[in-house]
């Protein structure tokens, strides 16, 4: 589930990639049959890597993530995930919800709404959009930096009323 995370990927594209699509000295993951159809190269993280260099691996498997029983890819993780989030103590979470924190997140950490649609491999920024969960807060210090950069005189100090 961590991968998911710092991926910002489709569950489906994990639990259907193989260990060749990742190179990670370049830290890019090529999805060769992403939702749209097209080749997506993902940028990875240095946690994602590090996190897919310790991955355990068997000989003759290509999966990154298989089953460790059948060496075949996931069917799905619905249940492993469901009960992690009770463990947790975590309720209305989905798994693509992992992918709306990182969309959030890479918008918070200063990532422009063009890039962070790239890297999620949609078609158009406004598939992106949806992502974009703000907080009162970033919103209120967005705001605020705005009309700092306009600059400062805005309220007059002395007795006129400003227009």
């Amino acid at each position: 589930m961590p991968l998911l995370l710092l991926l910002g990927c489709r569950k489906s594209e994990l639990l259907q990639s193989k260990l060749e699509d990742f190179d990670l000295e370049r830290r890019t993951w090529k999805i060769p049959r992403s939702k749209s159809g097209k080749l997506r190269h993902v940028p990875l993280s240095l946690a994602a890597v590090a996190i897919l260099k310790s991955l355990p691996k068997w000989e003759g498997c290509p999966w990154t993530v298989p089953n460790p029983h059948t060496l075949k890819p996931f069917t799905g993780v619905r249940e492993s995930f469901r009960t992690a989030l009770r463990r947790a103590n975590i309720k209305d979470c989905c798994l693509h919800s992992l992918r709306h924190t990182w969309a959030s997140a890479a918008l918070l950490g200063g990532a422009s709404l063009v890039v962070v649609s790239r890297a999620l491999g949609h078609s158009s920024i406004s598939m992106s959009e949806r992502y974009a969960h703000f907080s009162d807060d970033t919103l209120l210090a967005a705001t605020d930096a705005a009309s700092n950069t306009m600059g400062k005189g805005w309220i007059s100090t002395d007795e006129e009323t400003p227009a």
